[in-house]
């Protein structure tokens, strides 16, 4: 995996998913919008995956160097 990948990757799963879940969460509530806990958990899991995947990838390109 490239640089501009994982950096891609990275800020989806530590910024981008976070916030479009807590903007979902925000808006249901106010708005009545359906399925704010299986959204907002479904964004969860994405990014406890791909914060997973990070971090294996990381290890062996560290292992690399070593």
């Amino acid at each position: 995996m490239n640089n501009k990948t994982f950096d891609i990757l990275r800020t989806i799963c530590e910024i981008a998913l976070p916030a479009l879940s807590t903007a979902y969460y925000g808006l249901a509530e106010l708005w009545h919008l359906p399925y704010a806990k299986e959204i907002c958990g479904t964004l969860a899991i994405a990014a406890a995956f791909i914060g997973a995947f990070i971090n294996v990838k990381r290890k062996q390109y560290n292992s690399l160097d070593a």
